[in-house]
Formats: C-alpha cells, sequence, structure tokens
C-alpha cells in the first residue's frame, strides 16, 4: 500500500508505484512539484485522491484496468489527459477543476460520476461510455457547447449548470 505514503512531499517531481500496491489512497496527494505524467502500477484498485492538489502536474492521468475507485484521484491537479480504467465503478469528483484538460471520457462500468468533471472550465468534448449517477458532472464547464452524455444515465441534477457556452442539447 501507498496509501498516504508521500502526501505533503513538496518536492517529489517523478512518482512511482510498484507491481504489487493495490492502494495509492492519497500516496501523492499535495506533492505540487510532481511534473510528467502519473503513474499507477498494474495491480492498484484505489487510487482515490492518489493526485488530488498537484497543481504542477502535467501529463497524462493514470488508472489501470484493475481500478476500482477514483474518487478525487486527480483534483485540482494539473493534468492533460483523463483516463479511465475497464473497472472504473466510482469517479466521484476525479477530475474536478483540472484546468487543462480538454476532454472527459468514462469507463464502460461507471456507476457513479458526482462532480467528476465540475469546474474543468476547458472541457469542449464529453467521450463516450457508461455512467449511472451524473449529479453535477460537467457543472460549470464553461467552454462545453454540447451537452450530452454517456448511456445508462438515471440521474442528470445540475449536470449542465454553470455551462455558459451550450448551444446544443443531444
Amino acid at each position: 500500500s501507498l496509501g498516504n505514503a508521500y502526501s505533503d512531499c513538496f518536492n517529489i517531481e517523478t512518482p512511482a508505484c510498484g507491481d504489487n500496491v493495490t492502494n495509492m489512497q492519497f500516496a501523492y496527494a499535495n506533492c505540487y512539484n510532481i511534473i510528467g505524467d502519473a503513474v499507477c502500477g498494474p495491480s492498484v484498485i484505489n487510487i482515490s485522491g492518489a493526485y488530488s492538489d498537484c497543481y504542477n502536474l502535467s501529463g497524462n492521468a493514470a488508472c489501470g484496468d484493475n481500478v476500482i475507485d477514483m474518487t478525487n484521484a486527480y483534483v485540482n491537479s494539473g493534468v492533460t489527459t483523463a483516463c479511465y480504467g475497464n473497472n472504473v465503478v466510482d469517479m466521484i469528483y476525479a477530475f474536478a477543476n483540472c484546468q487543462n484538460l480538454t476532454q472527459a471520457v468514462f469507463g464502460p462500468n461507471v456507476s457513479n460520476a458526482f462532480g467528476a468533471y465540475k469546474d474543468c472550465p476547458n472541457i469542449i468534448s464529453i467521450g463516450s461510455g457508461k455512467a449511472i449517477e451524473m449529479c453535477e458532472t460537467f457543472m460549470n464547464c464553461k467552454s462545453l457547447t454540447v451537452a450530452s452524455y454517456p448511456t445508462g444515465v438515471k440521474n442528470l441534477s445540475n449536470t449542465f449548470r454553470g455551462c455558459t457556452n451550450l448551444v446544443t442539447q443531444v
């Protein structure tokens, strides 16, 4: 487990994750100086908060196929590309307030995407996938012009609230 292992280690620039690690919960939270891509080992199932508040993280998000929980995984980080694993179920606030993201993505088994991309001002497109709970998912995504969403959605409360440039609803 890397749970909280390197949280608040401000000078770490390159994260690492061994092949047998299953838990990365808050592993690198508040590590402001991580640059480049995030990492996630092949056995990891929980990346909740793993890279939260890593403002300078400037590469791709990482999420292996065994990951189930991405709650707050990259909130307030600088990732440029979102990710999903085929087994992800929870994406609660996973990429909220990620200023550099331009596309939202969902895996085939997402159940809860509550606030997943909330306050991401540069999201311009929404990829395919599945999600059931989408409250506040795209709230305040000001660059979004087309309101579309994955299959299977049952709750859209406040999903597109504050998306001031929406012109099309699909």
